[in-house]
């Protein structure tokens, strides 16, 4: 990343509590070869990972995902000796590549911080609560399993708490206490006022209730994840500011992208949009195949049935009419023609590529 981006930039970071992180994890990747044989977080700890393979694919959400995140070495250490050593180089190295780490429990006073290492103003910080979970996917650990998931994620949760030390003696230095709740009030103020000027309802739905499918939040896992609809009546620029307010990450991320790169996409809107025509084209040439095709054999159908249906035809040949009957039949019933295409290496019918286009959009 520093070979790409210019000498003065500010590096940050945020950490989430390890303990509500990993009911969270459990929740989202309830598919992953490291949970899907457990039906709670609980009945996952008290296996020990006896049954963890760390080698399988995803598995690596299972333990120690902030330490992974930081690019260090996330398996867990063979003793409290190692645990100490490794804990400090992690910690070190997070200290020395990033200016500053918040928190995510604390995640409006991160903001204010944020705000005044940047020197941006309320309204850069402000914002709708994204990538949230409703009350039914969530699910409460005793401060028993609690313990367990410190254990089971040792080196996330030394680096949480050393992090989250220093988070508090920043504010020290920096704000004071008092300084900082009176900008956290105005941030929490300036974000109620919004969600009643935007939001129908003044808050998040769950996601079978998103009117705006566009807008709805992607869905992975055990987790019910929400999303937002807007008011109907806003003007133009208030809708553009709501807009930006809740679209959920994949949504936002795509719209960067546009922004960034706008030669790439036009190359790859272009690129659709031939394909498209060719697709078009192709089910033309299939259809006009079809229909000449039926155009040529019907003729020759209704001849030879209206032939063999006639009284003295039947009364000599009754066979040879069922014959001809039975004929015809089938080959009214056959399936028409299927369509193969180079635009799927030729594999494919149509309505395979149409698939293979849309995974492509994703």
């Amino acid at each position: 990343v520093r070979k790409v981006m210019p000498v003065d930039t500010f590096y940050f970071s945020i950490l989430r509590n390890p303990v509500s992180m990993m009911e969270s994890i459990f929740s989202y990747y309830k598919s992953i070869p490291a949970f899907q044989n457990f039906r709670t977080l609980t009945d996952f700890l008290l296996d020990g990972g006896r049954s963890l393979n760390a080698s399988l694919p995803n598995n690596h959400y299972a333990r120690n995902i902030l330490t992974f995140d930081f690019g260090m070495d996330s398996s867990p250490p063979a003793n409290d000796s190692e645990l100490d050593k490794r804990s400090a180089a992690l910690i070190a190295a997070v200290e020395s590549n990033f200016h500053l780490v918040l928190i995510s429990e604390y995640f409006d006073e991160s903001m204010i911080l944020l705000k005044h290492a940047l020197c941006w103003t309320l309204e850069d910080i402000v914002s709708f609560r994204l990538n949230s979970r409703n009350e039914k996917s969530r699910s409460t650990l005793s401060p028993e399993f609690a313990e367990l998931v410190k254990r089971w994620n040792s080196l996330d949760w030394r680096l949480y708490s050393h992090f989250n030390a220093t988070f508090w003696r920043r504010v020290d230095a920096t704000l004071g206490r008092a300084k900082l709740q009176e900008e956290v009030d105005l941030l929490r103020a300036r974000r109620a006022e919004l969600q009643q000027l935007c939001l129908l309802g003044g808050g998040a739905v769950d996601p079978d209730k998103v009117q705006d499918k566009s807008l709805k939040p992607f869905q992975y896992g055990k987790a019910v994840i929400q999303g937002y609809n807007l008011r109907l009546d806003l003007d133009n620029k208030t809708y553009a500011l709501c807009q930006r307010l809740i679209t959920p990450e994949l949504q936002y991320t795509k719209a960067l992208f546009a922004k960034q790169f706008p030669d790439v996409v036009a190359k790859f809107q272009a690129a659709k949009m031939a394909n498209a025509k060719r697709l078009a084209a192709a089910r033309r040439t299939t259809t006009t195949t079809r229909h000449s095709a039926l155009k040529h054999n019907s003729p020759t159908r209704t001849i030879s049935v209206h032939s063999m249906n006639s009284p003295s035809h039947t009364k000599a040949h009754p066979q040879k009419l069922d014959s001809v009957r039975y004929a015809n039949m089938r080959t009214l019933a056959k399936p028409g023609p299927t369509l193969k295409t180079s635009l799927c290496t030729g594999r494919h019918s149509v309505a395979g590529c149409d698939q293979e286009e849309a995974l492509l959009l994703l």
